[in-house]
């Protein structure tokens, strides 16, 4: 019978000083959970925007500038090794349970380094510790624990029957593109990187692809569908994910956009976004922000993208390459990069 005893300590990537490699460390394992926390060994760890903002310490609100050295990553899934009291019995109706698959949106990390309680952390080692009625226990499979239940919350698609995708083939973005078209919903898609657009181009959606370096946003609303014969204020998009920092990628999502309808931002450039009071006061454009879904929201994207085939796009990293899956990341490669725990070489690229 195979033993459950915890190690005592376990490797992590560990973030030492701002703008800095990782640097891959023993550190002591999470300490044994309580109430409805759970202790999750780790399969594998995304890396996102969210990360590279936070090692680079490019913005001023608390929130990103928390205490080093730390263990981050917050989009991970793996399997829940143990449980506090309320992962059992009569307390197991809500989030995971003892013993079952895990994804950890949003996790108390429990670690022997200075952290603060409710802290987003701990991915990037071999065990990470989370509030186990904030995780999701999918009964398909984990393809992205985090993608689409961040592109839609905040924001109401009811409705909607064309949207775009501002940065179509990165790791948010190519989700974005498979759900949006397998909700029925015309999509148009928008990228200035060749890999990125490849990767939006190979993914079969039927979406229409356009390059931003050659294509200007007029030119695509003109050309959409039944657009001939309506009037200038009707046509365009219904909605656009602005998911690029630039704010050139804002004002092109701005110009795809017809009268009374909504730009989602789910990015947070250094600077902030500038935008036209026009567009809000006589366009009536709603600008509304996305961060993460609600455990509700999660779940039934982890439903949908089992049931209908939703993919990501993945390059895998072992544990040990992470600084390299870094260098990866700042070159728009495409797709979502992964730490997977359970390699030991290189780097694979498959579609989970």
């Amino acid at each position: 019978m195979a033993s459950t005893q915890l190690p005592s300590t376990m490797k992590a990537q560990v973030l030492r000083a701002f703008n800095s490699p990782y640097s891959l460390s023993t550190m002591p394992t999470p300490s044994a959970p309580s109430g409805r926390d759970i202790l999750v060994k780790v399969a594998a760890a995304s890396y996102c925007h969210t990360d590279a903002v936070a090692a680079s310490r490019r913005h001023e609100p608390r929130a990103t500038h928390r205490a080093l050295p730390r263990i981050r990553r917050h989009s991970r899934s793996g399997g829940a090794r143990r449980g506090g009291h309320r992962t059992r019995g009569q307390h197991q109706s809500r989030g995971v349970r003892r013993g079952s698959r895990a994804g950890v949106p949003a996790v108390r990390a429990l670690l022997g380094v200075p952290t603060q309680r409710g802290e987003d952390e701990a991915g990037y080692g071999a065990y990470c510790a989370g509030a186990g009625n904030l995780g999701i226990s999918p009964r398909r499979g984990i393809p992205g624990v985090r993608g689409g239940g961040r592109a839609g919350s905040g924001a109401s698609l009811v409705g909607a029957t064309a949207v775009g995708v501002m940065g179509c083939g990165g790791g948010l973005g190519h989700l974005a593109l498979q759900f949006a078209a397998l909700m029925g919903l015309r999509v148009v898609g928008v990228d200035n990187q060749d890999a990125a657009l490849r990767l939006a181009r190979g993914l079969k959606t039927w979406a229409a692809i356009y390059d931003a370096r050659e294509t200007e946003p007029e030119r695509i609303v003109t050309g959409m569908e039944g657009a001939e014969g309506v009037p200038v204020a009707e046509r365009g998009l219904d909605a656009v994910l602005v998911l690029p920092e630039s704010q050139r990628a804002f004002d092109y999502a701005m110009r795809l956009l017809r009268h009374h309808s909504l730009c989602v931002v789910v990015s947070f450039p250094a600077d902030g976004f500038k935008f036209s009071a026009h567009d809000l006061v006589f366009r009536d454009i709603k600008i509304v922000r996305s961060l993460t879904g609600r455990n509700r929201t999660l779940r039934e994207m982890l439903e949908f993208a089992s049931e209908h085939g939703v993919r990501a796009v993945t390059m895998t990293f072992p544990l040990h390459r992470l600084n390299t899956l870094v260098e990866g990341y700042h070159k728009a490669q495409g797709g979502k990069l992964v730490v997977d725990l359970t390699l030991d070489g290189g780097a694979e690229e498959k579609a989970v």
